[in-house]
């Protein structure tokens, strides 16, 4: 518990300035923190024969991200275009005892998977209020996992998804989602200025969206035979095991932004 509490305030410390000061900082500390989760994804899926992809995964990453941060659509495009063409390129390149289907197949759902999510963060970050509606991605994760976590250690009885999260409950569910109602109603509507009943709406959306991110990737890693994407984060983990829920919250929240105006 120790080693996850300072794993914690140490990431807080490095995340704080650069989503205070938005702009490229903050679109490269996301760079760093996505590249970072493709890798294990890469590794995860693909176990040894992964590091040739790193390069056409990296320069679509950095074209999503920088893209979103100029407001620049042709260099979105062009990662795009570098990720599932120059992916296939480059298994023109390979030898034949290469599983060329799997490796471009597995190379693009890596990149997209993070790196789309990734791009929405960004954008989301570059409206006039958009620290404010990072911190409230944050706050939702945060209130989901926590009031997950507790309810289901407490009351869980009924499983959720046995196939996938074994530990995962409907009590824990429901707890995360209650949890994450509450921390929205005071924090929406006082900092946003919504609507409670809005609020509402956002905080069971977001909750939702966060049960499920954890569990799409609880869903990767029990089919690639792994408990954690990496041990890159004392007590924690992995990078892609401390995002997977923001992953999903990330991209409810940015259309909800867009459609709230």
């Amino acid at each position: 518990m120790r080693t996850r509490i300072v794993s914690a305030l140490v990431l807080i410390a490095l995340i704080a300035l650069p989503l205070w000061r938005g702009g490229f900082l903050f679109a490269g500390l996301v760079f760093v923190a996505t590249l970072l989760g493709t890798w294990e994804f890469l590794r995860m899926v693909l176990k040894t024969r992964y590091q040739h992809l790193l390069l056409p995964a990296a320069a679509a990453l950095l074209a999503f991200v920088s893209g979103a941060a100029q407001g620049d659509l042709v260099v979105v495009a062009l990662g795009l275009s570098v990720l599932v063409l120059g992916g296939l390129v480059l298994q023109l390149a390979l030898d034949d005892s290469h599983d060329k289907i799997r490796e471009w197949s597995t190379l693009v759902a890596a990149t997209l998977y993070l790196g789309w999510p990734s791009m929405l963060l960004v954008l989301l970050r570059n409206r006039e209020d958009g620290l404010w509606w990072v911190v409230l991605v944050v706050i939702a994760t945060t209130a989901t996992d926590s009031g997950a976590y507790l309810t289901g250690r407490m009351f869980g009885r009924h499983l959720f998804s046995p196939r996938y999260s074994p530990k995962k409950t409907w009590e824990g569910v429901f707890g995360g989602v209650f949890t994450c109602i509450g921390a929205m109603l005071v924090y929406g509507t006082r900092v946003l200025a919504l609507d409670w009943r809005l609020t509402i709406l956002i905080g069971v959306a977001l909750s939702l969206a966060a049960v499920y991110g954890d569990l799409a990737e609880s869903m990767l890693k029990r089919r690639a035979g792994v408990k954690d994407s990496s041990h890159l984060i004392p007590g924690h983990g992995g990078v892609l095991d401390r995002v997977d829920s923001l992953i999903f919250v990330t991209t409810v929240a940015f259309f909800l932004t867009y459609w709230l105006g």
